[in-house]
Parts: structure tokens; C-alpha cells; sequence
């Protein structure tokens, strides 16, 4: 079979299929509303309702910039004023020119004072007790006060014009009289004393006879009869846990595991053809507690019958005490308290203080004494070598003329 020979085709691009249209050279000149552009929508895609019109890209068009084609002359003054038409009034910066004019003489009304007004508070409605007083009221107080206490002079003693009088000596004190602290310790001393029997005063003791038992003289009296008491039967404690019945516990059955399966090895001759995996089934089994319940009501059925079928137990009143023989336990006489000395944290760590530096004294000691003891040094002297000079090979130093 022969195949035939692929048969070229030319590109048809779309950017062929524009029509480009030349450059406008007076879009630049075109006045252009801004008021009427500001009340725009910001975004042409809110405007615009219902499909997005795609546009095919403009491959062709270069990212120069291409100069404007020469067109009409436009003066520069037309340009400045066809500029100053677009931009809104609030934009337009005002002149000096117009500052130095000064206010329009076309208004009639001219600058006069200005009439100030008292502001109407609130605060002159509320009705409020002067708290502060005034000068008034506080100079017509003081004036009371000098008023209330005036000076008033007392008479002339005439017998100071006749003689001189001499002053009156004061009264001599009684010198103080010096008094002891009444101090409590110092009473409870003066109680002690007075409180204090002498050793001497002692009366001796005098034996006083108990009265004698009447039982004695009835009949004989001995020792009461000891009580034979009986060991305790010891018994279990009636738990509920005994009739409990143990629940035997299912054991689960173990699966055996699934035998692996080996891949069997492709054939290379074959093409691959990959192999569905197996589809498992799985065994619904359904889920209830009736059997447990059944088992729940025969164990309860079987405890009620247990519990009507027990002998109630019978009461065993114990025996009353014997009342004529008292036996009171013995008195314990508590043993006298024992003073010891006590154990501070200081002693220990001064004891340990004092052994530390006794070691310490003790090594110093045992230092000296060794280094007191002399031992002789071994003569090396006769054995060695005697001292012999030695000539000095120097040459005379050689004297040169300046």
C-alpha cells in the first residue's frame, strides 16, 4: 500500500482579515467633556449588560510609538484655551491678578462691626444655692467677730503709783517623790512565799480502815466463777456477688487467611490487556438482641425463684450481762515525761566545723614534724670531677684610625 505525499497549505491568519485603519491625527485635538466623563461609570464592564463581545487581538500593531502625520496649524493660544475648556472651574488656581483687585466694587453692602450676642445656656435655667459667699458677706462677718470681742480695760491700781511693789515669790514645790514599778512578777513572788508550806509542817499520814463487807460475815466469799467462753463461729459475709451467674464469653471464630494469589508473568509476545479485579461479596448478617434478651429474662426468672425458695434466717438474742460483779479495767498510770536535750541544726554543723579543723591541725602538725626530722644527703662530691681552668681563646681587638 502506498501512502500519498502530504500536500502543504498556506497560513490564514485572522490578522490578515483586519482592515487597519490609519491614525487619526486630530484625536489629540478633540475636547472632551470631563464633567460629563466623571459621572461615568468607573468600570465599562458595570455599564455594559448582557454578553462579553470578544475582540481578536491586534498582533500586528508594534509597541513604537509613531509620530503624529503633520496636520492643520493650531495656534498656541487656541491650545491654552481649548485646555483651560476641559478642566472643570474647581480645578482653575486663582490668579494674582484678582487678589490685588480686592473685594468687587459691585456689592453693595459694606464691612461693619460685628454685634456680639450672648449665648443662650442652659446652665441660667437651673436653679442653684450659691455655695461661694461674697465679699460683702464675709467683710460684714468680721465685723461681727471685732464687735463680739472687744478689749475691755481693767482699773488702774493705785498703790502701784505710791511704792514700788516687790514680786511675789513663788510657792516653793514639794520635791518628787520617787515610786516603784508595780510589777506583776513581783506579786506573784510575794504569793508564792506566802502560799509556801514549810517541809517541816507536814502532818504524818493516818491510816483510816475500810468498813468491813457484810458478804464476809453471810457466807463465803471467793473468787467468781470465770465464764467459759465459747469460740466464734466464723461465717462468710452474704455478698451478692455468689449468685451472680457468669456470662460465658463467645469465642470469636479465627478465619483462616485468604491464600495469596501470585501475579502470573506476562507474556511478551501478547499486547498488554489488564485484568479486572475480582468482585467480592459481602455477607450481610443481620443485627439484633433478641437472644440476649431471652437469655436476660430465664437468668432473672431463675434468681426470683432462688431468693423465695431461702429460709429466712432465725434471731438469736444474745445473753444479758451479770450486773453484780463490776470489773472495771485496770488504771494506767502514765510514766513521768522525760526531758531530753535539744537537737539544733547549729551544734551539728559547729561539731563538724570543730572535727574539720582538729584534722586540719593535726595534718599541719604532722608536716612539721617530718620536715623536722634530717636526713643526710648521699657525697657526690668526692666523686666527681675537679675544677680546672680553662684559657679563653680571645683575639686582641684591633685599632683603627679615625
Amino acid at each position: 500500500m502506498v501512502l500519498s505525499v502530504t500536500v502543504p497549505k498556506d497560513f490564514h491568519f485572522n490578522t490578515e482579515s483586519r482592515i487597519k485603519a490609519p491614525a487619526s491625527s486630530n484625536t489629540s485635538q478633540k475636547e472632551v467633556d470631563f464633567i460629563h466623563q466623571l459621572r461615568q461609570p468607573s468600570s465599562p464592564a458595570k455599564a455594559r449588560k448582557g454578553a462579553t463581545v470578544p475582540k481578536p487581538f491586534n498582533l500586528s500593531a508594534g509597541h513604537k510609538i509613531r509620530k503624529e502625520e503633520p496636520g492643520s496649524y493650531v495656534p498656541m493660544a487656541q491650545q491654552i484655551e481649548q485646555f483651560q475648556k476641559r478642566t472643570p472651574t474647581r480645578y482653575h488656581m486663582r490668579s494674582c491678578r484678582t487678589k490685588e483687585r480686592g473685594p468687587s466694587p459691585l456689592k453693595g453692602h459694606h464691612l461693619h462691626l460685628t454685634q456680639p450676642h450672648s449665648p443662650q445656656l442652659m446652665t441660667r435655667q437651673r436653679s442653684r444655692p450659691p455655695t461661694v459667699k461674697s465679699s460683702a458677706e464675709l467683710e460684714a462677718e468680721e465685723l461681727d467677730k471685732l464687735q463680739k470681742f472687744k478689749i475691755k480695760a481693767l482699773q488702774l491700781n493705785k498703790k502701784i503709783l505710791e511704792c514700788a511693789m516687790e514680786p511675789k515669790k513663788p510657792a516653793v514645790k514639794e520635791p518628787t517623790v520617787a515610786e516603784g514599778f508595780e510589777l506583776e512578777i513581783e506579786k506573784r513572788l510575794q504569793e508564792r512565799q506566802v502560799n509556801k508550806k514549810p517541809l517541816n509542817s507536814e502532818k504524818p499520814h493516818s491510816f483510816k480502815a475500810n468498813p468491813l463487807p457484810k458478804k464476809v460475815l453471810d457466807g463465803i466469799v471467793g473468787l467468781p466463777e470465770k465464764k467459759v467462753t465459747y469460740p466464734t463461729v466464723p461465717e462468710s459475709p452474704a455478698f451478692a456477688l455468689k449468685k451472680r451467674v457468669r456470662m460465658e464469653r463467645k469465642v470469636e471464630e479465627i478465619k483462616p487467611p485468604s491464600p495469596v494469589k501470585a501475579v502470573s508473568v506476562p507474556h511478551f509476545g501478547i499486547p498488554f490487556q489488564p485484568q479486572l479485579p475480582e468482585s467480592h461479596h459481602v455477607e450481610v448478617c443481620p443485627f439484633s438482641f433478641e437472644q440476649r434478651d431471652k437469655e436476660r429474662q430465664a437468668l432473672k426468672e431463675k434468681r426470683l425463684a432462688e431468693l423465695q425458695n431461702e429460709e429466712v434466717p432465725q434471731f438469736k438474742a444474745q445473753p444479758l450481762p451479770d450486773f453484780n460483779t463490776v470489773v472495771l479495767p485496770e488504771k494506767k498510770k502514765p510514766e513521768p515525761t522525760k526531758p531530753e536535750p535539744f537537737r539544733l541544726q547549729i551544734d551539728e554543723r559547729g561539731a563538724a566545723k570543730h572535727r574539720q579543723w582538729e584534722e586540719m591541725v593535726k595534718e599541719v602538725q604532722k608536716q612539721q614534724e617530718e620536715a623536722a626530722i634530717f636526713k643526710a644527703r648521699p657525697n657526690t662530691v668526692t666523686h666527681k670531677e675537679p675544677f680546672r681552668p680553662k684559657k679563653e681563646n680571645r683575639m686582641p681587638p684591633e685599632y683603627t684610625d679615625v
